[in-house]
Order: C-alpha cells, then structure tokens, then sequence
C-alpha cells in the first residue's frame, strides 16, 4: 500500500498539469498590478489572476472575478475577467509581446470599466 501511495504521489507531482508559469505587470507608478498564473496546456489557460488598482484587490482563487474569455494570438494577449455570475467585464487586459535579437518585451493595458486604462510594463513568463 505504500508503495502505491508513494507511486501515486510521484505520479501527481511529475504530471504536466502541475506545470505553470507566470506573469506580473505593474503600471510605472505602481498603483495597479495584474499578477497571472499560467497553466501549461495548448491554449489560454489561467489558472490564477489577480488584479489591484487603486483601494481595490480582485482575485481570481478568492472568487471576486472569473476568466470570461482568454486568448492569446499573433503575439498578443487578450483576458476579459468578469464577475462570478459572468454578467458583466470588470477589467479586460490586453498585452503585446516581442522578442528580437535575445531581448524579450511584453507590456499592455488594463482596463476597468469606468474607472480608467493603465499601461503596464510585464515579465515573465
């Protein structure tokens, strides 16, 4: 029975699932922040979000905000978080990405709706 226990964990902790990576974008001033977990499967996946401006903390694993819709294409990535009950967006993040002669970039904006747009300056993943 050990011996399945131990297999069973070593299973679990080599599965790619468990693989992630992540990204944190801070406007100039660091009044707001976007920190996001990346899943590793084909496709958008976020896993982990969370979103500060101003006074105000989202976050994804708390519940305050869900992925409405992700993607990433051409370079560019496109996350629309909405609140729980999917009814409406409350901050869309669009982010840009390029690399050129070993230097990696990426930076955007985040938007909320009726409360304003801020360019960030992201790394990773």
């Amino acid at each position: 029975m050990r011996a399945f226990v131990a297999a069973s964990l070593v299973a679990l902790w080599a599965s790619p699932v468990l693989a992630t990576s992540s990204v944190s974008c801070a406007s100039l001033d660091f009044n707001q922040r976007v920190d996001l977990t990346l899943g590793d499967v084909p496709g958008a996946a976020v896993v982990g979000a969370g979103i500060e401006f101003g006074k105000t903390r989202w976050s994804l694993v708390d519940g305050d905000i869900a992925v409405g819709q992700a993607f990433f294409e051409d370079q560019r990535w496109m996350i629309d978080f909405v609140d729980p009950n999917f009814e409406r967006i409350l901050a869309s993040l669009r982010l840009l990405q390029a690399s050129e002669a070993g230097d990696y970039v990426l930076d955007g904006i985040l938007i909320v709706p009726g409360e304003g747009a801020w360019p960030l300056i992201c790394e990773g993943p």
